[in-house]
């Protein structure tokens, strides 16, 4: 079997040089698709079960312990559907189990299985590699990308592009 080709670096130099800050959105999604991908190689290298989609999840669950799905999708600001698909990845995998919330019967915790917390402690050795390679990545651009995105991510927020828009229009 011949081994796979890399696919070429992914560019939006088919686009206009003055229209290419508009597909911004297309970028982020590429970046987070390549980081998602090389992790997910390199977990899978390293023997961990755990999907790199799932990580987050696990760490959380980890660090805060048992937790209901209204817990962690507001912990990541995602929707339940997508918080759903992540923990049965998780239980599927031995990782996590749900069990009724003792203080409230309508409620139900996930928590780790014992699999599930010694996963999560070997995963914690290997982001603080997946830090210090991120933090030389932001070293080679000369700028925290973490703090830039957060940043990006915080003015739209409080200012949205529709209404950043909306003003250009009227002026």
């Amino acid at each position: 079997m011949r081994p796979t080709a890399d696919p070429p670096a992914f560019t939006l130099s088919f686009l206009d040089p003055e229209t290419r800050p508009a597909f911004l959105a297309l970028l982020a999604d590429r970046l987070a698709q390549q980081i998602t991908d090389d992790s997910a190689r390199h977990l899978t290298r390293l023997g961990f079960r755990t999907p790199a989609i799932c990580v987050s999840a696990l760490m959380y669950l980890y660090r805060h312990g048992p937790s209901s799905l209204t817990d962690l999708a507001q912990a990541y600001g995602q929707q339940h559907q997508l918080v759903t698909l992540r923990i049965a990845t998780l239980e599927e995998q031995g990782l996590a189990i749900r069990q009724p919330d003792p203080k409230d019967s309508r409620r139900r915790l996930i928590l780790l299985t014992s699999d599930g917390q010694d996963e999560a402690e070997r995963l914690s050795i290997h982001l603080a590699r997946m830090t210090r390679a991120l933090d030389g990545l932001s070293a080679q651009l000369g700028a925290d990308l973490p703090a830039l995105l957060q940043s990006a991510i915080d003015h739209l927020h409080r200012d949205p592009l529709s209404r950043r828009i909306d003003a250009m229009a009227t002026k």
